[in-house]
């Protein structure tokens, strides 16, 4: 894919919010705010961070931050640069509460076997 001179790179780093702990393999999804067909995806790596390149300068997105047991954050953003660094973004654990867990489940039946001498 070759970037012509009105394409933005997206960067920045997802850490967990109370810890500052980076999150590895976070969803970044960025979609355009008048066109939500076009999707560009992203993880973070390791260090918490990523990059989405492909962006137009000037143009809005929607970017969506996902992680298994956080929330999800969502931010619009319009790069004004090539390289568009949106800092640190934070992810908070999320919890839901359930009231109760039901197993249900059925033993084998055993047969008792006796063997004379």
């Amino acid at each position: 894919m070759f970037l012509n001179a009105q394409d933005a790179t997206l960067t920045g780093k997802i850490v967990e919010k109370v810890k500052q702990e980076p999150l590895t393999g976070v969803y970044v999804i960025v979609t355009g705010v008048k066109d939500s067909t076009n999707r560009l995806i992203a993880m973070s790596d390791a260090s918490g961070n990523f990059s989405v390149a492909g962006l137009k300068i000037g143009a809005a997105y929607k970017l969506k931050a996902m992680y298994l047991g956080y929330g999800n954050l969502i931010r619009t953003i319009t790069p004004t640069n090539k390289i568009e660094n949106i800092g640190t973004l934070t992810l908070s654990e999320s919890s839901k509460n359930i009231k109760e867990v039901v197993i249900q489940g059925q033993a084998p039946r055993s047969e008792e076997h006796t063997s004379e001498l």
